[in-house]
């Protein structure tokens, strides 16, 4: 049965802006930041894609800018007359865009992460802060850097004063400074406690960790206040603090839980809201730092929730295409899980829960979609695996007492068996139904990073990578690797109903990622560039694939052709020939880590899910071997 895909059905936000060679996206990638334009009318999602514009009394699409010469966005903001949007990307380029043309106007280039972007009152000036410690302001005009200062840790945040006379900046090294915009003097510096930590590792190493800091700033519209409010990196108390800026000294703070994500003042100047990481508000009299009610209607600055058709995800998307071909499933880690109908574009079911990190999705030969992740319950280990079928049907296994943190899972493909790999460098095979523990698996010498079942069932594989240690200093855990951490480079082979390990695959580097063809004949395993293939009757290597950086892998249905997804900012999406050992075809459009690959049972089309928080899909047919 041929995959039917009937483009002009679908919905415009598929097919606009789409890299070549692919003919369809889902999904609008992951939220990074939003912003509404001063007049109140426009609403900017800014994706790792691009930026989403929409009406923001109707929520009605309007176009989609940015995409082309951006990396992943970061930071949105408009300027004061509506016009222009500013972006910021990880790539450390800051640009300006027309809103009524989507044309880019102007580029600004740091060396670092854009974390924050600034329009001056008057739209003149333009002000960056990133993650390499500094902070800029740049003439629009000419496009030229006017001056720059340095703090200790990234700069979270930066603001103008109502006046436009000062540039505030806000760092993660708890200070916060307001600049002189024509000089680029520092005028005055507000510091908040710091929470540091030093931590001495067992390899002799010494870090120092800061565990709060200033996250966001504020002006108050009168231009008498300025509000500094800090991120929490562990178990400490942030604060926000109300500062006088002519004297310089505190008014009145507050301590808080969570990370203050936003400071908004209203426009009579007699309130001030804190909005945290958790979602909440806080609502403070300027006058004496009681709670207020939220006032509807008066605020100077006010953020707005994107559409409920953007997700705020974290990672990217796993693929999978069901057996008769007519639906594509996605699961995006930390989010959601999608079911799109291939012949409209249209997405026929999403459960939003918390699924912890997606290890594994595919369908059961009946059709039915499953999957299985990894999350936390009841503390900060990723002590967890969630298997899932729908919303209804979840099973969560607990392995607290273990002391094990969970780095890798697998479900075998009668549904029956969960695999769990951990960094105690152990396989734990555990009866789905039963919850109890089948069998351990020892023999690798670094945490299990890879499992994959053999689609006969009669076959485990996984990996090892680079060894991870653990310090627990006051309560909190910190992990980490060094560059002589050992690392196990090896892909070994298990009986499943025996648990005896029957071959031991050596690779030059860690092992990425690896993959069963669907005749269970062939196992494919990535290190660095090299794709190795493997004769599972003899498991000696047969043929060795040149490629990219792999990330994911996927035969496709008849075990001829195989497709790589790459890593890095410009990934590249490949297809080889098992038989030939020729390239035939190489894909581009991703703006990050292609995740996952996936080919319909015909093989007509390729899907490919990407770290930018997008699928695309792309015609195989022109490469289908007859």
């Amino acid at each position: 049965m041929s995959t039917i895909v009937s483009l002009h059905n679908y919905p415009e936000e598929n097919l606009i802006s789409l890299p070549s060679d692919a003919i369809a996206r889902f999904g609008r990638g992951s939220v990074q930041a939003t912003a509404i334009s001063p007049d109140g009318n426009t609403i900017a999602v800014a994706t790792r894609i691009g930026v989403w514009l929409y009406n923001a009394h109707t929520e009605d699409f309007i176009r989609l800018i940015a995409v082309e010469g951006t990396g992943l966005l970061s930071e949105v903001t408009f300027s004061p007359d509506n016009t222009q949007i500013a972006i910021g990307d990880w790539d450390g380029i800051a640009s300006l865009w027309d809103v009524s043309t989507g044309a880019k106007l102007a580029t600004f280039t740091n060396k670092d992460y854009v974390t924050s972007v600034a329009f001056s009152p008057d739209g003149k000036s333009l002000a960056t802060g990133t993650r390499d410690h500094k902070a800029t302001l740049w003439d629009i005009n000419t496009g030229k850097e006017r001056w720059s200062i340095s703090h200790k840790d990234l700069v979270s945040s930066v603001a103008f004063s109502p006046d436009g006379l000062l540039l505030a900046t806000g760092s993660w090294d708890s200070t916060a400074n307001l600049c002189d915009v024509e000089k680029g003097e520092v005028r005055r510096c507000f510091t908040h406690q710091k929470k540091e930590v030093d931590i001495s590792f067992d390899s002799g190493m010494v870090e120092t960790f800061n565990s709060l800091g200033i996250n966001c700033i504020a002006f108050s519209p009168n231009g008498r206040y300025f509000a500094t409010g800090d991120r929490i990196a562990s178990d400490s108390k942030g604060v926000t603090t109300l500062w006088d800026i002519e004297s310089g000294m505190a008014v009145w703070d507050f301590t808080h839980e969570e990370s203050a994500t936003s400071i908004t003042f209203s426009t009579d100047n007699k309130y001030m809201a804190t909005r945290f990481s958790g979602g909440d508000t806080d609502v403070r009299h300027i006058a004496d730092c009681t709670t207020a009610p939220i006032q509807e209607g008066n605020w100077a600055k006010h953020k707005k929730k994107p559409p409920a058709s953007h997700p705020r995800g974290l990672y990217g998307w796993l693929v999978s295409f069901s057996p008769n071909g007519k639906h594509l499933a996605a699961i995006e880690e930390l989010s959601s899980l999608k079911i799109w109908d291939l012949a409209s574009g249209i997405n026929i079911k999403t459960i939003d829960q918390d699924m912890g990190q997606a290890q594994a999705l595919s369908y059961s030969h009946d059709g039915y979609c499953f999957g299985v992740s990894r999350s936390t319950k009841g503390g900060t280990s990723w002590n967890c695996v969630t298997f899932w079928k729908d919303q209804e049907q979840q099973i969560d296994f607990l392995y607290e007492e273990l002391h094990v943190d969970i780095f890798s899972t697998a479900v075998s493909p009668d549904a029956e068996i969960v695999a769990i790999g951990g960094d105690d460098n152990k396989v734990r095979l555990w009866n789905r139904a039963t919850q109890k523990l089948v069998n351990t698996l020892s023999g690798h010498t670094g945490p299990i990073i890879n499992l994959a079942f053999s689609p006969d069932g009669t076959h485990l594989v996984s990996t090892g990578g680079r060894e991870w240690k653990k310090q627990e200093e006051d309560g909190v855990v910190y992990g980490y690797t060094t560059a002589d951490s050992h690392v196990d480079r090896t892909a070994r082979v298990w009986h499943i109903e025996t648990g005896a390990e029957i071959a031991t695959l050596t690779h030059i580097s860690k092992v990425e990622t690896l993959v069963f063809s669907p005749d269970s004949t062939c196992l494919a395993t990535a290190s660095g560039e090299d794709v190795h293939l493997w004769d599972t009757k003899t498991w000696q290597k047969n043929v060795k694939l040149e490629t990219v950086g792999v990330e994911s892998l996927a035969f496709s249905e008849d075990g001829s052709l195989l497709a790589v997804g790459g890593t890095g900012r410009k990934p590249k999406i490949q297809i080889w020939n098992v038989e030939t050992v020729q390239l035939v075809v190489e894909f581009s459009g991703h703006k990050s880590d292609v995740e996952s690959v996936a080919f319909s049972p015909d093989g007509t089309l390729l899907a490919s899910g990407s770290f930018d928080g997008t699928v695309l899909l792309w015609d195989m047919k022109p490469f289908i071997c007859t």
